[in-house]
């Protein structure tokens, strides 16, 4: 007899033997246990590649999506204006190393800052960023350190996941504001951000700058205007909002 055939006669006698004296319901669900005679094909399964194209077409559509929502034209425009005159302060710099530390100052964005409050109906640009925008405030010490609870909520901002136009910028004023925004940028690198990152834009890649010019100025926000968590916890942290580093999560194109 063929080897084949025998299997199967093998398996529905198996089968029928299991069955003597059951109920069909529970010769049914015995039959479920035993599992299918040899000759028994298993269910195609679809392909689910189409679906998963579909997929990553429509969170592609969302990511490109997201910085308009996230900033609003008004505040896309700011960043941009900012982004410029840096550019063009950095092209004049006598060197590299001139050209690459170079800030945007209260001085250079004046006319920019005035025109953003003007459009976006605020007496305050500071108040507007931290209401809109994704940020965390850091009171970085003389010596660099920085309390435990903000390196903690420092490492999460740098960890979260990143769009193509993601960019961090900061913000802070007063003497030494170019060294408390070193500290900060150097611990946002050191977990995990940056300085450029090549990234998958549909088929295509492109290098992306993940850093803004910081901005070297006083944002001029009340300590009492400040949310509960962005305000300095004494004693680790001086309760002097001129100390403080504003990093903000930027999504704007």
């Amino acid at each position: 007899m063929d080897s084949s055939l025998s299997s199967c006669l093998k398996g529905a006698l198996v089968a029928a033997g299991v069955c003597l004296g059951m109920s069909q319901l529970e010769c049914a669900s015995t039959q479920a246990i035993v599992g299918p005679s040899p000759s028994t094909k298993p269910p195609e399964v679809e392909p689910e590649h189409s679906e998963l194209a579909l997929l990553g077409d429509r969170v592609r559509v969302l990511e490109e999506s997201l910085p308009l929502l996230a900033c609003g034209p008004e505040l896309r425009a700011l960043i941009r204006d900012a982004r410029q005159l840096c550019s063009n302060k950095a092209a004049s710099g006598a060197s590299a190393a001139a050209r690459v530390s170079t800030e945007c100052n209260e001085k250079d964005m004046k006319v920019a800052l005035v025109t953003a409050e003007k459009d976006l109906e605020t007496k305050s640009i500071g108040q507007k960023l931290l209401s809109v925008l994704r940020h965390e405030v850091v009171y970085p010490r003389a010596d660099g350190k920085i309390a435990t609870k903000r390196e903690d909520r420092i490492k999460t901002l740098a960890r979260e996941r990143l769009l193509p136009s993601t960019r961090f910028l900061m913000i802070a004023g007063g003497s030494d504001a170019t060294q408390r925004m070193d500290a900060v940028r150097a611990r946002l690198m050191e977990y995990g951000v940056k300085e450029t990152e090549v990234v998958m834009d549909g088929d295509k890649e492109n290098t992306v700058q993940r850093f803004e010019k910081p901005w070297n100025l006083r944002l001029r926000v009340p300590l009492q205007q400040l949310p509960l968590v962005d305000r300095p916890v004494p004693p680790a942290e001086a309760r002097d909002i001129e100390r403080a580093v504003f990093v903000f999560r930027t999504d704007c194109l």
